[in-house]
């Protein structure tokens, strides 16, 4: 029984080894190369964006001031159209399951308002 144990241990040692040479040593030899590539072209791409502008108070205020009032500007006429959406909105009341409502509406309209919202 000792011999059967040892020749089996000693068929997994060499089968493992064989794994060792034939597939784990390829791979890891992949590997390198892949990790090489990836180190060239992270030193090709090495961009210069220069030192950037510098900004006052007052320029830094005004910017973020132009960009709520857009923002702002956007929400309202989204809000609008959404509230323009929900008007059309009719209920259907069914004697069998549940009333559900139908939206009375145009495909373009649903189109222009999945538009803004992207």
């Amino acid at each position: 029984m000792t011999y059967d144990l040892s020749n089996r241990t000693e068929a997994m040692i060499s089968i493992l080894k064989n794994m060792e040479k034939t597939q784990l040593i390829l791979t890891r030899k992949m590997l390198e190369r892949l990790f090489k590539y990836a180190d060239e072209e992270e030193e090709e791409e090495a961009y210069d964006f220069g030192t950037p502008a510098i900004m006052t108070n007052q320029e830094l205020e005004d910017f973020y001031r132009k960009e709520y009032e857009k923002m702002k500007e956007l929400h309202y006429q989204l809000r609008k159209h959404v509230h323009e959406l929900l008007s059309k909105l009719t209920p259907v009341h069914r004697h069998f399951g549940k009333d559900y409502y139908r939206l009375d509406t145009t495909e373009e309209d649903i189109k222009n308002l999945r538009s803004k919202l992207h």
